[in-house]
């Protein structure tokens, strides 16, 4: 899903697209302040 930005020619790397969530799981940034990881629900 996040490299969908990229092959949409949006950005060369998804983590620098500002509203990806990319950044928080490549990098652990959190941007918002409100990211969770996905595993943390189930």
């Amino acid at each position: 899903m996040h490299l969908n930005l990229v092959k949409a020619g949006l950005c060369e790397f998804a983590a620098d697209y500002k509203y990806s969530s990319e950044k928080y799981y490549e990098l652990n940034e959190d941007d918002w302040g409100f990211i969770t990881h996905y595993a943390e629900h189930i």
